[in-house]
């Protein structure tokens, strides 16, 4: 499966870029909601425990700045690469762009993190685009969010990335209330962490969920409940 990034004008025409999409790889049958529900909780049921990340629970952070300039532990490629690029993180410069369609005007770029669309759509939605919400600072999914510099980080990462997303949406798919979701640390194939935003009546890729090994999700309805929001993902991230 591949997600897609769109390029160009944002008000005229999309390009793609593909980089590995969400679901993990065999699972492109798996199209419809229920199926995909059944098969991410199958998935997460067998994989409960995600161990906190080596010599990351007793790290301390020296503030928010170093959370969103955090490097990548390993050197990454394909996919992971291509994210980092997009994201800014200075560890990963796009002298080289890992994105098959390029690096430069394929996002909405905030100071950071970084929007982009998802080709795989929602369902139940009016417009059921997807966008995908990745911050500066490399995390690898929620759990190495949750355990780095021992817990210090999470709340001002996910509260940039649900403002990020919120207001791009706003601006740039459709007004009203949305789901923010973290599929769950061993769902994800992407290895950078992201944010997933739909409609709010709608669902995607067994989203949303109180099950927290498959996602956890918030339903945002604005701008200012971001700060509260994140400190409730915070304490669902698996």
């Amino acid at each position: 499966l591949v997600a897609t990034l769109a390029a160009g004008s944002w008000a005229t025409a999309f390009a793609t870029v593909a980089v590995a999409e969400e679901l993990p790889a065999g699972d492109d049958e798996c199209t419809s909601p229920d199926c995909s529900l059944g098969m991410l909780q199958r998935r997460a049921f067998r994989q409960q425990d995600v161990p906190a990340p080596a010599n990351e629970t007793s790290e301390k952070s020296s503030g928010a700045g170093a959370c969103f300039s955090r490097p990548p532990s390993d050197n990454l490629a394909g996919a992971e690469l291509c994210f980092c690029q997009l994201a800014g993180n200075p560890a990963c410069p796009a002298t080289e762009c890992a994105c098959p369609q390029g690096c430069a005007g394929v996002s909405w770029k905030h100071a950071n993190t970084v929007v982009f669309r998802n080709r795989a759509k929602a369902h139940g939605c009016a417009d059921d685009t997807v966008l995908l919400t990745s911050p500066s600072g490399y995390f690898k999914d929620p759990a190495d969010l949750h355990y780095a510099s021992g817990g210090s980080c999470q709340d001002s990462i996910i509260t940039q990335l649900l403002a990020d997303s919120w207001s791009t949406y706003q601006s740039e798919v459709g007004t009203g209330p949305v789901w923010q979701c973290f599929h769950g640390s061993r769902i994800a194939s992407v290895r950078y962490l992201h944010l997933q935003t739909f409609c709010h009546s709608g669902s995607f890729h067994g989203m949303p969920t109180s099950n927290h090994y498959v996602a956890s999700c918030v339903l945002m309805s604005s701008a200012g409940q971001a700060g509260a929001l994140a400190s409730r993902m915070a304490s669902m991230l698996r």
